[in-house]
C-alpha cells in the first residue's frame, strides 16, 4: 500500500511533499493534489472549448463567404449565358419577323382572293336558293295536285260504291213497298175489326160506368138520409157512421122487444118466470149493415 502511495505521489509530482508531510497526511495531500489537478484540467478544457468554438465560427463565416462568392460567380455566368441567348434570340426573331412579314403579305393576297371567291360563292348560293324556292313551290303545287287527284279518285270510288248501295236499297225498298202494301191492307182490315170491337167494348163500359155512377148517387143519398136520421153532419168516416147506425138499430130492437112484452100477456108471464121465458122466447137475429152496395 505504501509503495502504491509512493508511486501515486510520483505520478502527481508529490514525492517531495509526501516526504515532508509524513505517512499520516500523505493520503490527504494526494486527494488535495488530485482535486487541484481536476480543477486545472476543467479550466483548460473550458479554455480549449472556447477557442474551438471561435475557430468554428471563423470557419463558418469563411464557408459562407466562399458560398456567396460561388453564388455570385454562378449568377454572373447565368447573366452572360442569358445575354448570349438574348442576342441569339434577337437574331432569330429578326429572321422570323422577316419571314413572318413575307408570309403576311402572301396571306393578304390569299385573303383578297378568298374574298373574291366568297363573294362569287354567295352569289351562287343566292341563285341556288332562288332556284330551290322555285323548285319547292313546284313541288308543293305538284303534291297538292297529286292529293287532289287522289281525293277525286277516292270520291269516284266512293260514289261508285254509293251508287251500287243506292241501287240495292232501291230494289229492297221496292220489295218492301210491295210487301208493306199487302201487309197494310191486312193490318187495315184487322184494325177496322179491332176498332169495331173496341167501340162495342167502350159502349158496354159506358153503360157500366153510368150504372156505377147511379148506384154511387143512390149510396150517397142513402148515406145522407142515414146521417139526417142520426142527426150528424157530413162528411164523416164510414166506420163511425156504421157504428152509430148499429147502436140505433140495437136500441130500436130492444125497444120493440120491451113493447111486445107489455102488449102480449103471454110474453109478460114469460118475462116474469125466467124458465118459461127461456122456453118460449127466441131472440131475433140482429140485422147487420152490409156496405157492399
Amino acid at each position: 500500500f505504501v509503495t502504491f502511495l509512493e508511486r501515486l505521489g510520483r505520478a502527481l509530482n508529490m514525492d517531495e511533499i509526501s516526504q515532508e508531510v509524513g505517512v499520516d497526511l500523505h493520503t490527504e495531500s494526494l486527494l488535495l493534489r488530485a482535486e487541484q489537478l481536476a480543477r486545472l484540467e476543467n479550466e483548460k478544457l473550458v479554455d480549449k472549448t472556447a477557442v474551438v468554438y471561435q475557430l468554428q465560427r471563423k470557419v463558418r463565416t469563411l464557408r459562407e463567404q466562399l458560398q456567396r462568392k460561388d453564388l455570385h460567380l454562378d449568377l454572373l455566368r447565368r447573366k452572360l449565358s442569358l445575354q448570349e441567348d438574348n442576342t441569339k434570340t434577337k437574331f432569330l426573331l429578326q429572321g422570323e419577323r422577316d419571314e413572318a412579314n413575307l408570309r403576311i403579305k402572301k396571306l393578304n393576297k390569299q385573303i383578297d382572293r378568298l374574298h373574291l371567291q366568297l363573294s362569287d360563292a354567295k352569289d351562287q348560293i343566292r341563285d341556288l336558293n332562288t332556284q330551290l324556292t322555285v323548285a319547292a313551290d313546284y313541288k308543293i303545287t305538284a303534291l297538292e295536285r297529286g292529293r287532289k287527284v287522289e281525293d277525286l279518285q277516292k270520291r269516284l270510288i266512293d260514289s261508285e260504291s254509293l251508287r251500287t248501295r243506292c241501287n240495292r236499297k232501291v230494289t229492297l225498298l221496292k220489295d218492301q213497298v210491295r210487301t208493306t202494301g199487302q201487309t197494310v191492307d191486312q193490318e187495315r182490315h184487322i184494325s177496322e175489326h179491332s176498332l169495331h170491337i173496341l167501340r162495342d167494348e167502350l159502349a158496354r163500359v159506358k153503360d157500366h160506368l153510368s150504372e156505377v155512377s147511379r148506384r154511387e148517387a143512390q149510396l150517397q143519398s142513402f148515406k145522407g138520409s142515414v146521417a139526417k136520421i142520426l142527426g150528424v153532419i157530413l162528411p164523416m168516416p164510414d166506420y163511425e157512421l156504421i157504428s152509430r147506425l148499429q147502436k140505433l138499430v140495437d136500441a130500436h130492437h130492444e125497444f120493440t122487444v120491451v113493447s111486445r112484452r107489455y102488449d102480449d100477456p103471454v110474453l109478460r108471464l114469460t118475462s116474469r118466470s125466467p124458465t118459461l121465458g127461456s122456453r118460449y122466447t127466441r131472440t131475433p137475429d140482429k140485422p147487420r149493415y152490409d156496405d157492399s152496395g
